[in-house]
């Protein structure tokens, strides 16, 4: 049986990690040894942990206690705690590099090595397997900050995997743009997405939930789910435009779903504003289908994202959508056809604007409602999961090369 080392960052609640645990279920365990090396152990906080298929074996690189400390010290801000941050960091970096190596020594011979986030640059020279794959989650340009020193230098990076996998086709086009020669490595394979899940859990019985949660639940509200970081994720646009909204008389309030680092300077952003009965932070949410499906609208606010499955998550509920036209994903999602608005990004008051327009004209959002069952079928997870086992399989293939 051939050997799949699969490798990522955590198991906390994430996007990424969400697709991971769908693609370690498209995976035939009958046909392939699959071993998933996680390289931080958040204890508790490694919610996906329980999702992962029985017969998958996981290994955690970085020990709690040190990932713990790391998270501990980045909270605080005095100089000492700086000091002693930047050596537990240099420390981690050991750790990873000296653990991860031993880990894969003693797991014989592997065919074929998934970098699913990117994160084994520092050890790529020591990996040996008969192919590697890396997926790219987001937009190059925009992470690399447009600095084209770190784009080079990344590109270098690219040149030692076998195959790159985009997650949609304006990225996969925005890849060949910065690296024509690494044209040929380049492929595009969406999400994989269980939209049969997805709908069984915004059915969830909300009789079970907390009586402050039913009582937020069954309030008229909008709804975010992101990452609660103040980078990438664009939340002062968002929390500007509901002010804007709210000044223009709508009722509903905005609740986000996500935990980060972010979240003190957003909870700032919230008090600054006197929207701290309007706007509620819910924290991690084990199920957010749920939620989404209770709200009247779905808002996303991003600089820039791999590709947004949080819109597609939200369209299989049948929800409306606004979103940053923002690279990369959106407006792949949500045009041709329009099944949600797009405003530019950074705009709290174009956001605002399309809010209204979806809020009340009833027969744009039959429109719409019309148009989402047609983008439905364009995201079907059999052609997904047939494009990702044609990759492994030919991965698989001794001697043939990837063109």
């Amino acid at each position: 049986m051939k050997t799949i080392m699969i490798s990522s960052g955590d198991l906390t609640m994430g996007g990424l990690q969400k697709i991971l645990v769908e693609y370690l279920k498209l995976i035939d365990k009958n046909k392939y040894r699959i071993v998933l090396l996680i390289a931080n152990d958040y204890g508790k906080k490694n919610l996906f942990l329980e999702e992962i298929p029985k017969n998958v074996e996981i290994q955690f690189v970085r020990p709690y206690n040190l990932v713990s400390k790391i998270a501990e010290l980045s909270k605080k801000r005095k100089i000492l705690n700086r000091v002693l941050l930047k050596g537990y960091r240099h420390k981690s970096k050991r750790v990873f590099k000296s653990i991860f190596l031993e880990k894969l020594s003693k797991l014989g011979k592997i065919d074929l090595i998934i970098d699913f986030d990117g994160g084994l640059k520092s050890v790529l020279d020591n990996l040996k397997a008969e192919k590697k794959i890396i997926w790219i989650h987001s937009s190059i340009r925009k992470h690399k900050q447009d600095n084209k020193s770190k784009i080079s230098r990344y590109g270098e990076e690219l040149k030692k995997y076998d195959k790159i996998i985009a997650i949609c086709k304006e990225m996969k086009e925005e890849i060949k743009e910065l690296y024509p020669s690494l044209s040929h490595k380049i492929e595009y394979i969406y999400n994989p997405l269980d939209c049969n899940n997805i709908i069984e859990q915004g059915n969830e019985n909300i009789e079970k939930m907390t009586s402050y949660e039913k009582e937020l639940i069954e309030s008229d509200y909008f709804l975010a789910i992101s990452r609660l970081d103040a980078v990438q994720k664009d939340f002062e646009t968002l929390i500007e435009g509901y002010l804007i909204l709210k000044n223009k008389g709508i009722k509903e309030r905005l609740y986000i779903i996500g935990e980060g680092n972010g979240r003190v300077k957003i909870e700032k952003m919230i008090e600054e504003k006197n929207l701290g009965q309007d706007v509620i932070l819910l924290g991690e949410k084990k199920n957010p289908y749920v939620w989404m499906k209770y709200s009247k609208l779905f808002i996303h606010s991003s600089k820039y994202e791999g590709f947004g499955v949080v819109l597609l998550e939200a369209l299989m509920l049948d929800k409306f959508v606004i979103s940053s036209n923002c690279p990369t994903g959106p407006t792949e999602i949500l045009t041709n056809p329009k099944v949600g608005e797009l405003f530019n990004v950074g705009d709290a008051n174009q956001l605002a604007e399309k809010v209204l327009k979806i809020l009340y004209d009833k027969d744009y959002q039959k429109e719409l409602l019309k148009n989402i069952q047609l983008k439905k079928k364009e995201f079907e997870l059999s052609e997904i999961t047939e494009k990702f086992h044609k990759t492994i399989e030919k991965s698989m293939q001794w001697g043939v090369k990837w063109n």
